[in-house]
């Protein structure tokens, strides 16, 4: 629980005769992590299995599939008939040729609409113009410029200071549209002046040949309009049935035929002569011996299987091993990162702290119930979440047990006028707050310390240890006492701990010796992170303050609805709307910070004390998600 699972290094050697029956072996039983081998001049990497290129074009078709249907891989589907390889190939083939028909369909219409739209656009400028569509054709002598100008006060007398044949249309405005007609012969001397006001010229070329009206040819083109986007949609709305039609098959045998291709191209990890092959990999302890028997009894004793010994400092592979009510707190591990071999798995110490400490600032009976029935119903809504989902319901019972000590429902302290029993009153009482909050840091911290002189020990012997992490535990009294001088920590808490602490000059005598032994180990710039320690612990007062703000936020919210409901009339549905309202945003921001702030106290103050991580994950050849 506290270790991730023993690994054994492992080198399998063999025939290439009994290759294929080694690789099946493997991936059946899914408990060895491959090294892959690294090709140099010595020994070269090993060849796919001769079915791996028709099975990796129908995986490409598969995934082509997955990808234009727009499918969501979703673990349900998990379950789906499985299908032999000739049935995959034959479907994918099939549904590709299917798909590629509507998908050429669905460009065909959607140039036809472009075309379109691009012809309504010129024609929408064009009808300003008091001319037919047809008068804009190609002429032998005439040249015709349509667009927008600057301006076109003058442009006619420079024109006329050219040629006396010529027609001039145009259209008032900020960039006016003109329609100029001149011939041919004087179509350079036209364009230099057209450029001197700036002329930008209209492509009207697609619609040239078009006969009657601006407003007719509009009429035409909004109809065919319709009618190919109507088209598109019947397109679009086939391709959505074949995704829905297809995808349990489609993730299916791209579930089976990754697998089957990770099994096919096994043999480029590994080592390999003209004539054998070596496998290199982790395998955990208790699956060793059966592993062992089950390939020697499969390939009728025709391989060597030979172990090593862990060497200092190897990237051994991590694989957590928890018990089924701590595997979703593993979460947080995956988003940190893995501990290493040797290092203490603090998956279960997050599972016993985290919804404490979520359940301390959320603290209330009413919120408890409210995010336990949420994290219930959003687990069955979305299964592929399920263990983020199961750490909210952990943390929502801490809550309803910390709102039984608080004596608290929806912020009130009195339901019908009648008390509820409670241990101490956080609304009422902060310094009995305040001290819990800073008590649980200081224990908390010490914690992280002695787990860091765990694992140095473990790792690098007592020594290390010694100067790397005694010299902050010795320090804990010091700080301790510093902070009950301050008045930090008083009532029973306070005088439970007072009780606790050696004498004056016994915690003296350990600061002076934790101090020369962070010299000795982290030297001077150790001794300046002293005063961090003091910082971590006050961190710890945030379980206080956003506990308070969520009450206060609550009791807010309570003495407003009461005003309303006193107030009768509309008030009272405007009460309820502002009693439902108001609590369930105080339960969202509950649910965010308290989630980022517990987690916070974990990464920042607890996991620095102690944890390096960084792990490569045990991946299981054959155990391909």
């Amino acid at each position: 629980m506290f270790i991730s699972k023993r690994m054994v290094k492992l080198n399998i050697a063999g025939p290439k005769s009994v290759m294929e029956c080694v690789i099946k072996g493997l991936h059946q039983r899914k408990v060895i992590h491959i090294v892959d081998h690294v090709k140099n001049e010595d020994i070269d990497i090993g060849s796919p299995i001769k079915d791996s290129p028709k099975v990796s074009e129908v995986l490409i078709r598969i995934r082509s599939l997955l990808s234009h249907l727009k499918v969501i891989p979703d673990n349900k589907y998990k379950s789906t008939k499985l299908m032999s390889f000739s049935e995959i190939e034959s479907f994918s083939r099939e549904t590709l040729a299917e798909l590629n028909e509507i998908l050429r369909k669905s460009k065909e219409t959607d140039e036809i609409l472009k075309e379109i739209r691009s012809k309504k656009d010129i024609i929408e400028k064009l009808k300003v113009l008091p001319l037919p569509i047809d008068a804009y054709t190609d002429y032998n002598s005439i040249v015709c410029f349509i667009g927008t100008i600057e301006e076109h006060n003058d442009i006619k007398k420079e024109i006329r200071g050219i040629t006396e044949n010529f027609e001039f249309y145009s259209l008032k405005g900020k960039k006016p549209m003109i329609a100029l007609f001149v011939e041919a012969e004087k179509k350079e001397d036209v364009q230099a002046i057209l450029s001197k006001h700036s002329f930008s010229e209209l492509n009207i070329s697609s619609v040239k040949g078009m006969g009657g009206t601006a407003e007719e040819n509009l009429r035409d083109l909004t109809k065919k309009e319709g009618y190919f986007a109507e088209r598109k949609q019947k397109l679009n709305s086939q391709i959505a049935q074949m995704s829905k039609k297809h995808s349990a098959s489609l993730i299916a045998s791209e579930d089976i035929l990754s697998k089957e291709l990770e099994r096919l191209q096994a043999p480029l990890r590994f080592a390999a002569t003209k004539n054998t092959f070596v496998i290199r990999g982790w395998v955990p302890m208790k699956q060793l011996k059966p592993l062992q028997e089950d390939l020697m009894e499969s390939t009728k004793n025709k391989i060597y299987i030979e172990t090593e010994e862990l060497k200092k400092g190897e990237r051994i592979p991590v694989e957590l091993d928890n018990p089924k009510p701590v595997k979703p707190f593993e979460f947080f591990m995956d988003l940190y990162t893995l501990p290493r071999y040797n290092e203490i798995d603090p998956t279960f110490l997050v599972f016993l702290i985290f919804p404490l400490l979520f359940g301390f600032m959320l603290g209330d009976m009413g919120y408890g119930v409210i995010t336990l029935i949420a994290a219930l119903l959003l687990k069955k809504k979305m299964p592929n979440f399920k263990r983020f989902f199961n750490i909210f319901i952990f943390s929502s019972v801490a809550t309803i047990f910390f709102g039984a000590l608080f004596g608290e429902v929806f912020g009130e302290e009195e339901i019908f006028g009648v008390a509820l029993p409670h241990i101490f009153s956080r609304a009422h009482q902060l310094d009995i707050l305040i001290s819990v909050a800073i008590t649980v840091g200081i224990f908390h911290l010490l914690a992280g310390y002695i787990i860091g002189f765990i694992n140095i020990y473990k790792g690098h012997g007592l020594k290390h240890a010694v100067y790397e992490k005694a010299g902050w535990i010795l320090l804990f009294p010091a700080v301790v006492r510093i902070i009950l001088m301050l008045n930090l920590i008083n009532g029973g808490i306070g005088n439970f701990l007072s009780l606790l602490m050696p004498h004056d000059y016994v915690i003296i005598f350990l600061a002076v010796i934790g101090v020369i032994l962070i010299l000795i180990g982290e030297g001077f710039i150790g001794t300046i992170e002293i005063p961090g320690l003091f910082s971590n612990i006050l961190s710890y007062a945030r379980l206080m303050a956003i506990g308070l703000a969520s009450v206060q936020l609550a009791l807010v919210v309570n003495e407003f609805v009461k005003e309303f409901f006193h107030a009768g009339g509309f008030m009272i549905i405007a009460a309820i709307a502002l009693l439902i309202f108001g609590h369930l945003l105080n339960i969202a921001l509950g649910w965010l910070g308290c989630f980022l702030h517990s987690l916070r106290l974990h990464y920042v103050e607890f996991f620095t004390k102690f944890f390096k991580g960084g792990a490569p994950r045990f991946t299981a050849f054959g155990a391909k998600d």
